[in-house]
């Protein structure tokens, strides 16, 4: 879809659809069995390689086009805590040339941000106070009806360390207080 399009195109498939990204010409899907090409220009769906089927304790599943173009699968890993699920990690994995995953064990300068209504990529550099080599993250909201996760399951995955910090105290007070889910938000304009 562009801005001069005037109808929506329908993406018609009978797996669920975790995360689509923008590419060029087009989208990129993740699905319960496959990572799909979405080509607007032709309107055809093409499954560009299966996808890599993680254990069942990595429920969420992202997708997220890096600075370089490269294309990122984030797991997101969940255990029961004390009656409550909770991420206890992340995993990464880079789609290579021949379409194939494999584990990617650093982001260098690069952050994610990650969440229900979107993920995104940003250089740690350009951002400060943003830590590199790092995943934000809120819940999206999945789980149990009413538990409103997202109030207690936020933080900052260090990818080299394999630690979560949690966000600063003000922030962590306001997410107890909001009645709806978290978003990230990334102005691309400039004034």
């Amino acid at each position: 879809m562009s801005l001069e399009d005037k109808e929506l195109t329908y993406f018609d498939r009978n797996a669920p659809t975790h995360e689509i990204v923008p590419v060029e010409n087009g989208f990129l899907a993740v699905s319960d069995d496959a990572l799909l090409s979405l080509d607007l220009s032709s309107n055809s769906v093409t499954q560009i390689s299966t996808r890599f089927n993680p254990p069942d304790y990595e429920k969420k599943v992202y997708l997220v086009q890096l600075k370089d173009k490269s294309i990122i699968m984030v797991h997101r890993v969940l255990i029961n805590e004390n009656g409550k699920s909770v991420t206890k990690s992340f995993k990464l994995y880079q789609l290579t040339a021949e379409k194939n995953w494999t584990r990617k064990r650093s982001l260098g300068d690069e952050t994610l941000f990650v969440g229900g209504n979107s993920s995104i990529s940003v250089t740690a550099s350009d951002i400060e106070g943003c830590k590199p080599d790092s995943i934000y993250f809120v819940r999206d909201g999945e789980g149990s009806f009413g538990t409103r996760a997202w109030r207690y399951d936020h933080g900052v995955y260090d990818v080299y360390m394999g630690t979560i910090s949690q966000f600063p105290i003000s922030d962590s007070n306001l997410m107890k207080k909001t009645r709806q889910p978290p978003i990230w938000v990334s102005p691309t304009f400039q004034l």
